[in-house]
């Protein structure tokens, strides 16, 4: 059994709310959702910042993962739903040219018993914690790791500029694939980059180890975020086996 919650907040932006979250077939706008599962899914897409009808981008996705809830997830089922959802927001985009820029990032979870897929387009960032360490899961899909890599420096303007997006040619997942790797005591969070770029990796983990519920947990990862001087949107889901 897992226990499974979720905080969408638009937080101190002036801007819309590209944030969106999904678990278990039901889609997050915006605000708190929690509950249990045998399975879950879990998905949080973050509308491309900077980028007009990113919300509309987001919200596509969700919901076209909504629509295949449930199901038996394998890597090839999710390539193929990744390239659906990009394939909607295409058409959204040719639908109507202002629209012709719209983005998303996505990353999601699928659990089962002990085995664990995760996935993602972007820099929206899945953890796992198995006290009292936190690993990251997911890939960064951004120009500041392209540049790591090949020993460069990041200029201020290639700071938040991502790499791989739905909504275009570079929706390539990538993947993480755990078969009975998921421990009793693990907890997995899925955040988006106004939460993981002000918060580091050994204050989440300071925050992870807190003996409170699912929901108190999200809770607390936004409201230590926002006091932290974020501004963006803010999502945080947390999984825990039970």
């Amino acid at each position: 059994m897992f226990e499974i919650a979720c905080v969408v907040d638009k937080g101190n932006t002036l801007h819309s709310n590209d944030d969106r979250a999904l678990i278990n077939g039901y889609v997050v706008e915006q605000g708190e959702y929690s509950c249990f599962g045998e399975i879950v899914q879990a998905v949080v897409c973050d509308g491309v910042g900077g980028e007009k009808y990113g919300n509309e981008a987001a919200q596509a996705a969700v919901e076209h993962f909504a629509s295949v809830f449930p199901c038996e997830y394998e890597i090839e089922k999710i390539e193929d739903e990744i390239k659906e959802a990009n394939k909607k927001i295409m058409f959204l985009q040719r639908k109507d040219q202002s629209h012709f820029r719209m983005a998303t990032t996505i990353a999601g979870v699928f659990l089962k018993d002990n085995d664990i897929i995760a996935f993602n387009v972007g820099d929206t960032r899945i953890y796992r914690y198995r006290s009292p360490y936190i690993a990251q899961l997911s890939t960064d899909h951004s120009m500041i790791e392209e540049l790591k890599k090949i020993g460069l420096s990041v200029q201020p303007e290639q700071e938040h500029v991502i790499t791989r997006f739905l909504g275009g040619n570079k929706a390539i997942p990538d993947f993480y694939r755990g078969n009975n790797k998921v421990f009793e005591s693990d907890s997995f969070l899925i955040c988006s980059d106004g939460v993981s770029d002000v918060l580091d990796e050994k204050e989440l983990e300071t925050i992870m180890e807190e003996k409170i519920n699912a929901l108190d947990i999200c809770r607390l990862l936004i409201k230590t975020a926002k006091n932290k001087g974020s501004e963006d949107n803010l999502t945080a889901i947390i999984i825990r086996r039970i």
